[in-house]
């Protein structure tokens, strides 16, 4: 269970060396986002040539072989969609603590009595209860924009083409609405996820 802070048990060196923490983390966030674009794209990079190379063996796209790879790469795609909003609102949480524990340090002693509390709210909200300084929608705008695009348009490009120009089978018509309810699936779970909670607490001087 959580414990809040209480402004008793904190000093200024101790806050020294939870900075030095929080700037770890951040830094570690910042690389794990990064590489998880990274892998995105490369994974797309793979599956587009993939798709190629099966459509060069019978001369035509989409064919059946080519959607279910489109199809089955999906879920995966999504997968690390999410693990990247997830990285990014981590990123956003130590991004806010070490602001505000810069403003607190940046301020003279006078000062610091004032802006002690407010430090704390941060610390406990952000750090201890993993709530999120950033609205979900800019986190997804965010990685879209980063990396994920093209990727997406590129997949629900294909994925309409092959279900509108490829004759329907029942391995085919199975696989789509086990990938389109997995996807749901995710996607509420994703939405509902608790360190998406959107909290504000301003940084502005109280």
């Amino acid at each position: 269970m959580v414990t809040d802070l209480e402004i008793e048990s904190i000093n200024n060196e101790w806050i020294n060396k939870f900075y030095d923490r929080v700037t770890d983390l951040f830094i570690l966030s910042r690389e794990s986002l990064h590489n998880t674009h990274q892998w995105a794209i490369s994974m797309a990079l793979g599956f587009i040539t993939v798709i190629l190379a099966i459509n060069g063996t019978e001369n035509t796209f989409p064919n059946e072989l080519s959607l279910i790879t489109t199809l089955l790469s999906f879920p995966l795609l999504l997968r690390f969609f999410i693990r990247s909003c997830l990285e990014c609102a981590i990123q956003y949480r130590f991004m806010r603590v070490r602001d505000t524990i810069d403003w607190y340090l940046s301020s003279s002693k006078e000062k610091r009595k004032e802006l002690k509390p407010h430090l704390l709210d941060v610390i406990n909200c952000y750090y201890f209860h993993s709530t999120s300084p950033t609205k979900l929608i800019k986190i997804i705008w965010d990685n879209l924009r980063l990396a994920y695009w093209w990727i997406f348009i590129v997949w629900t490009g294909l994925i309409t083409w092959g279900m509108v120009i490829v004759k329907k089978n029942p391995t085919i018509n199975l696989i789509f609405y086990c990938v389109l309810f997995f996807s749901i699936y995710e996607t509420l779970s994703f939405l509902q996820y608790k360190r998406f909670r959107f909290k504000e607490i301003s940084i502005n001087n109280p």
